[in-house]
């Protein structure tokens, strides 16, 4: 289990962005220009399992190498983790 917390605070720091302020005004052309800035903290931790690679099986489902190198259960909980 600790792997997976490695894995997520490695892509924290790879996409960590430092403190900024300002008004929703000069955030909206940034959110348009980079829309990741806006995504929820699920859509990051799928997006980093994502990054591992994907593989379709014959059914069109998809198996993440994320998860056939750890134990952390099976793609389908966490898909269903991820309402996918």
């Amino acid at each position: 289990m600790d792997d997976i917390f490695r894995k997520i605070d490695e892509h924290t720091q790879k996409y960590r962005v430092s403190h900024w302020d300002g008004t929703f005004r000069d955030y909206l052309p940034m959110v348009l220009e980079h829309p990741k800035l806006a995504q929820l903290a699920h859509a990051r931790i799928y997006e980093m399992v994502r990054s591992y690679g994907v593989d379709l099986d014959d059914q069109a489902n998809e198996r993440f190498h994320f998860f056939t190198r750890n134990s952390l259960g099976s793609t389908t909980r966490w898909r269903k983790w991820w309402n996918i």
